[in-house]
Protein backbone atom coordinates (compact mmCIF):
# COMPACT_ATOMS: atom_id res chain seq x y z
CA UNK A 1 0.00 0.00 0.00
CA UNK A 2 1.15 3.25 -0.92
CA UNK A 3 1.91 6.56 1.35
CA UNK A 4 -1.09 8.00 0.07
CA UNK A 5 -3.45 5.39 -0.15
CA UNK A 6 -2.66 4.33 3.71
CA UNK A 7 -3.33 8.08 4.48
CA UNK A 8 -6.78 8.23 3.00
CA UNK A 9 -7.38 4.62 4.64
CA UNK A 10 -7.06 6.49 7.85
CA UNK A 11 -9.04 9.52 7.11
CA UNK A 12 -11.82 7.68 5.87
CA UNK A 13 -11.34 5.06 8.24
CA UNK A 14 -11.45 8.35 11.04
CA UNK A 15 -14.23 9.95 9.21
CA UNK A 16 -16.75 6.65 9.39
CA UNK A 17 -15.92 6.65 13.33
CA UNK A 18 -15.83 9.71 13.97
CA UNK A 19 -19.39 10.08 11.90
CA UNK A 20 -20.58 7.22 14.06
CA UNK A 21 -19.12 7.28 17.33
CA UNK A 22 -17.77 11.10 18.19
CA UNK A 23 -14.59 12.63 18.31
CA UNK A 24 -14.35 12.04 22.11
CA UNK A 25 -15.02 8.16 21.80
CA UNK A 26 -12.22 7.11 19.85
CA UNK A 27 -9.12 6.43 19.99
CA UNK A 28 -6.13 6.27 17.48
CA UNK A 29 -5.84 2.68 18.21
CA UNK A 30 -9.06 2.23 16.96
CA UNK A 31 -9.04 3.89 13.63
CA UNK A 32 -5.52 1.76 13.23
CA UNK A 33 -7.68 -1.06 13.86
CA UNK A 34 -10.52 -0.59 11.68
CA UNK A 35 -8.09 0.91 9.05
CA UNK A 36 -6.25 -2.89 8.86
CA UNK A 37 -2.74 -1.09 10.33
CA UNK A 38 -0.45 -0.49 13.52
CA UNK A 39 -1.08 2.04 15.52
CA UNK A 40 2.45 3.50 14.88
CA UNK A 41 1.39 3.52 11.04
CA UNK A 42 -1.10 6.29 12.08
CA UNK A 43 1.43 8.18 13.53
CA UNK A 44 3.94 8.11 10.91
CA UNK A 45 1.35 10.31 8.97
CA UNK A 46 -0.94 12.45 11.59
CA UNK A 47 1.13 14.09 15.22
CA UNK A 48 -2.29 13.50 17.04
CA UNK A 49 -5.92 12.72 16.87
CA UNK A 50 -6.62 16.16 16.26
CA UNK A 51 -4.59 16.41 13.17
CA UNK A 52 -6.32 13.31 11.63
CA UNK A 53 -9.66 15.71 12.71
CA UNK A 54 -8.39 18.58 11.17
CA UNK A 55 -7.77 16.63 7.79
CA UNK A 56 -10.82 14.68 7.86
CA UNK A 57 -12.60 18.17 7.81
CA UNK A 58 -10.21 19.91 5.26
CA UNK A 59 -9.70 16.78 2.84
CA UNK A 60 -12.75 14.81 3.02
CA UNK A 61 -15.59 17.43 3.70
CA UNK A 62 -14.82 21.02 3.57
CA UNK A 63 -12.60 21.30 0.63
CA UNK A 64 -14.63 18.85 -2.21
CA UNK A 65 -17.38 20.83 -1.46
CA UNK A 66 -16.11 23.96 -1.68
CA UNK A 67 -14.12 23.03 -4.69
CA UNK A 68 -17.54 22.19 -6.13
CA UNK A 69 -19.57 25.31 -5.25
CA UNK A 70 -16.77 27.53 -6.55
CA UNK A 71 -16.46 25.55 -9.69
CA UNK A 72 -20.56 25.43 -10.62
CA UNK A 73 -22.72 27.73 -8.30
CA UNK A 74 -21.33 31.12 -7.29
CA UNK A 75 -22.78 33.84 -8.59
CA UNK A 76 -20.04 36.31 -7.59
CA UNK A 77 -22.67 38.52 -5.70
CA UNK A 78 -21.03 38.61 -2.35
CA UNK A 79 -24.16 38.23 -0.11
CA UNK A 80 -25.89 35.68 -2.61
CA UNK A 81 -22.64 33.42 -2.48
CA UNK A 82 -21.86 33.78 1.73
CA UNK A 83 -25.68 32.77 1.57
CA UNK A 84 -25.37 29.95 -0.01
CA UNK A 85 -22.06 28.65 1.20
CA UNK A 86 -23.87 29.57 4.86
Amino acid sequence: MSKETTRQNILETALQLFSTKGYSSITTKEIAKKAGISEMTVFRHFDTKRSIFTSVIQELMYAPEMERIHSHQFTWNLKEDLTMIS
